[in-house]
Parts: structure tokens; sequence; C-alpha cells
């Protein structure tokens, strides 16, 4: 399953909520940098959403969430250790 396979199954059925994320974060944009660049803000919010739909169309079956690993359940942790990643 490839990168863009997974993106499709979290984005299933949450169009809507993304697209409002999106322009929650536009907003923001648009308040810190002013009327200045608010046109190309709105291009970029317009290109993200247009992205959703595309993604939404394409989804097909793709399931939300990545299966358990093997050896565990859903339930049960993987008993891999997680690394933090190193500090810059």
């Amino acid at each position: 399953m490839g990168i863009m396979d997974k993106v499709r199954g979290l984005l299933k059925g949450r169009e809507r909520q993304v697209k409002r994320g999106i322009d929650t974060a536009s907003n923001k944009v648009e308040r810190t940098v002013g009327p200045t660049h608010a046109r190309h803000v709105d291009a970029a919010s317009q290109k993200a959403k247009e992205a959703v739909d595309k993604l939404a169309r394409e989804g097909g079956d793709t399931p939300q969430s990545a299966p358990p690993a093997p050896g565990t359940t859903a339930d049960q942790p993987s008993a891999e250790p997680t690394q933090d990643p190193p500090a810059s």
C-alpha cells in the first residue's frame, strides 16, 4: 500500500472536515501576512480543496486505517520500542 492509498483511506468520509481545516489555516495565514498576499493564500487554499476532491473521487474501497502489525492485535501495541527523533 503506497502513501497515496493511505492518504485516500484517511480522507474517506472526512472531506468536509479536511476542507474546514484548510479554510481555518488559510484564514490564519491571511491574518498573519495581511492583504498583500491574500490572493495567493486564497489560490493555494482553492488548489488544496481541489486536491481533496480529486483524492476523494479516486478513493475507491481503500481501508480507513492500516491493519495491525504482524504478531499483534488491534488492542495490543507493537513490541518494537519507539525512538525519539534526534534533537536539532
